[in-house]
């Protein structure tokens, strides 16, 4: 991975899965991604960031669910 880039959703004042969809959208804006990866342990999370991906269709997205309790990450679709 040549880049990483980090923010925080928590500093706005939405909901946690719409405030980390907006974060990812004004990033995505930029259209410096041809793809994105997010791993979390909220379905609610998983699918707002999914549903982005009818706004950027020539953008790769890639969702993984991370179960704590077992250490499994399972891809979401």
């Amino acid at each position: 991975m040549a880049k990483s880039h980090s923010v925080f959703a928590g500093e706005l004042s939405l909901p946690t899965a719409k405030a980390k969809a907006a974060v990812i959208d004004k990033c995505l804006a930029t259209k410096k991604f041809n793809s994105i990866f997010m791993y979390d342990d909220n379905k609610q999370n998983l699918n707002e960031f999914l549903k982005l991906q009818t706004k950027y269709k020539d953008v790769a997205f890639y969702a993984y669910m991370v179960d704590h309790k077992t250490g499994k990450i399972s891809k979401v679709k």
